[in-house]
């Protein structure tokens, strides 16, 4: 496949959950002759897996005839919940489709399922605290629920001597007061960390963690953020040890 057309189809999914594309070079892959946005979709997350709070990295090998259709998918890296990996092939299956070509074709796929409720991207530098408790499916309102209200919510926040949050402030809105809220609310009161330590073993605080949270309600349409938020941008510098 030209690399003209892998970028196609990467640039296409970035936003939708497919990490990585590469040929085995078993064949000659054909470029797309569906778009790649209607592929895999966010709101083709698996209600079961939503409830279960499954999530992780699904690697898949297709099998595309001369006619473009993908005959046969199998798993070749398995996220550790079959239900993810029974959704990623149904849908390649069914809706990935290719240029016509002389003969068949094998191609791999990496997609990412990643918890709607949950952190899109877990906090990766907590300044030596550790996550224990998260936010869940419990902390979306049910008012905003009701309200078909859904949203991403970046939110920055302290770790305390007994690792909980603190001082929440959100840099991110997403566009609804109640998610807003809801997120700063579950961080200073349900979500719970192993705090930080000094050089002496004792607990210390930890400043300026960010995080970003997305709201969305199972078989509801939701357009997930092109890109992950950043761990250190202008408004949300890396976190460090100590008091602000």
């Amino acid at each position: 496949m030209p690399a003209s057309s892998c970028r196609r189809i990467v640039s296409a999914l970035a936003g939708l959950g497919l990490l990585a594309m590469s040929d085995p070079g078993l064949a000659t892959p054909r470029a797309p002759a569906r778009d790649p946005t209607g592929w895999v979709t966010p709101s083709d997350y698996p209600v079961e897996s939503i409830d279960a709070r499954e999530q992780g990295r699904v690697r898949a090998m297709l099998t595309i005839m001369p006619d473009g259709r993908v005959s046969a998918c199998r798993i070749t890296g398995p996220s550790g919940f079959s239900r993810l990996g029974d959704a990623t092939c149904a849908l390649l299956v069914r809706r990935a489709r290719f240029e016509a070509a002389s003969g068949p074709s094998e191609l791999s796929l990496t997609i990412e399922w990643v918890h709607p409720i949950w952190p899109t991207k877990p906090p990766e530098d907590l300044g030596g605290a550790r996550l224990i408790r998260g936010i869940t499916n419990d902390d979306y309102p049910s008012a905003a629920v009701s309200s078909n209200q859904q949203g991403w919510v970046g939110a920055r926040f302290d770790i305390d001597v007994e690792g909980r949050g603190r001082s929440c402030e959100v840099f991110r809105s997403s566009g609804y007061h109640l998610l807003d809220r809801a997120t700063c609310e579950a961080l200073e009161k349900r979500v719970r960390f192993e705090p930080a330590r000094g050089a002496d073993g004792q607990p210390v605080p930890v400043t300026g963690v960010c995080t970003s949270t997305i709201f969305r309600l199972p078989g509801k349409a939701y357009k997930a953020p092109r890109t992950p938020l950043p761990s250190t941008v202008e408004w949300c510098p890396p976190p460090r040890q100590g008091a602000r």
